[in-house]
């Protein structure tokens, strides 16, 4: 008998190791500092041969791409655009955490305030809606292509749509919907639900066992059909994908601990890369209730909270880098070059093209430096820009010089036409000198 392979099959055997994961499509409306809807789109011009390893062609042939870089000055938005993807996905684990909670609330003894403050942590968080907006309502839809090597394998788009009083009224929607190729108009909705006040993602799959032990037939096998849909979706987007905030990329010494026991080693060369004198990263173990992490340089051991600033962040970027490339799922970083040197920024983000080029991993950071920038094809830089408060995106591949009205091109510097304020860099020389004018004034 012979065997026939679909085209799909055909693709899954030949990267049978490559597990697919990568954000195609961002947009974001009312949200934070955006009235008007933004869109990040990570598809690039296929037919442009440069750095082809940043780069991914999809079964479909829609090229992605791999790396991801969004530039701005302070306070223009870059974070909220990280948030909002931490966002969905904090609203779709909620229920899954909650029960976590409340499962080991009910086991606790009689301890009101820690109690409190496990309900507290358990509580629903999202970015504030934009008040200045006639349209009260904000919008976040990032769309994913997963590939699972099965039907589920295609496009995810997942929408949240909410005002100020979520906690209150619930969450105005949330919708999952699904799609094989990028281009098809045939798009399954998967599920729509208005006005909820948990995540239907996360509450079925919370209690998938009770849900399906009320159910029979042909009504159990719809909801089991959604409930993979679901899995596959939180999966990919939050299981085996990873997040490092500006805000909060010293992580404490156990969570360190927690997830370098199998990654040591990458976590020491990762080290490394600022303190060459680390021989060894050891775990004591001897008291369970205070394991303990001490770094060997031979001769003498310092716990993790002697080290410098730039390694502990080098470990959570290890730990971080090692979850989610090894499943093909997104990096998200914001400020890569917080507390590093650009060689040390220029390097995490060479990975994406060199040393995993046959890996799907992607990364998406944020930066306010242009150095870092670069190297990169024009289709992989995002600049927000702000013209009477008002913010919008554009990738550099589309930007057009106020000045010149020429579109960019392949032959321009980038560092150079930021520094020059053909993009709007901060701060700018007037607002130094008035500055300087009034501590001299002043002070």
């Amino acid at each position: 008998m012979r065997l026939k392979l679909t085209k799909l099959s055909r693709y899954c055997i030949i990267y049978l190791l490559v597990v697919i994961t990568l954000i195609v499509r961002i947009e974001l409306e009312n949200i934070g500092p955006y009235t008007k809807k933004v869109i990040l789109d990570f598809r690039i011009n296929k037919h442009d041969k440069e750095k082809l390893d940043t780069v991914y062609e999809l079964p479909d042939g829609e090229v992605v791409t791999k790396i991801a870089g969004i530039i701005a000055g302070n306070a223009y938005g870059k974070t909220t655009i990280l948030d909002s993807l931490n966002a969905i996905g904090g609203f779709i684990y909620n229920p899954i955490k909650k029960k976590q909670v409340n499962a080991y609330i009910n086991r606790m003894d009689d301890d009101d305030d820690f109690k409190q403050f496990l309900l507290d942590f358990g509580r629903l968080s999202l970015i504030p809606v934009n008040k200045t907006n006639a349209n009260n309502i904000g919008t976040i839809k990032v769309e994913m292509y997963i590939d699972s090597c099965n039907e589920y394998s295609g496009y995810y788009i997942y929408t949240l749509k909410y005002d100020n009083d979520y906690l209150t009224n619930g969450v105005r929607e949330e919708k999952l919907e699904f799609k094989k190729r990028y281009s098809s108009k045939i798009i399954k909705e998967i599920f729509k639900i208005s006005n909820n006040y948990e995540s239907e993602i996360g509450y079925k799959i919370a209690y998938k066992a009770n849900i399906l032990n009320d159910l029979f037939g042909k009504s159990k096998r719809l909801v089991e059909e959604k409930i993979n849909y679901y899995e596959t979706f939180l999966q990919r987007y939050i299981e085996e994908s990873s997040t490092l905030d500006a805000e909060n990329y010293i992580f404490p010494e156990e969570y360190i601990i927690e997830r370098i026991l199998d990654n040591s080693r990458i976590v020491r060369k990762f080290v490394n890369l600022v303190d060459e004198k680390i021989k060894n990263i050891e775990v004591d173990k001897s008291d369970k209730q205070d394991e303990k992490l001490f770094f060997d340089y031979g001769d003498y051991r310092l716990r993790y909270n002697s080290i410098s600033t730039a390694t502990k962040k080098l470990c959570g970027v290890a730990a971080n880098f090692y979850k989610s490339s090894r499943h093909g799922g997104v990096f998200i970083i914001d400020e890569l070059d917080n507390s590093f040197n650009v060689r040390i920024a220029n390097f995490i983000i060479g990975l994406y093209s060199k040393e995993i080029k046959n890996n799907t991993s992607q990364i998406i950071f944020t930066t306010n430096n242009p150095e870092l920038l670069s190297n990169l094809r024009r289709d992989q830089i995002f600049i927000i820009e702000k013209n009477n408060q008002i913010n919008s995106i554009v990738k550099y591949v589309n930007f057009t010089d106020k000045n010149t009205n020429k579109k960019s091109r392949k032959d321009w510097s980038f560092v150079k036409a930021y520094k020059d304020n053909v993009i709007t860099n901060y701060p700018t020389d007037n607002s130094i000198n008035e500055l300087n004018l009034f501590i001299k004034k002043n002070l």
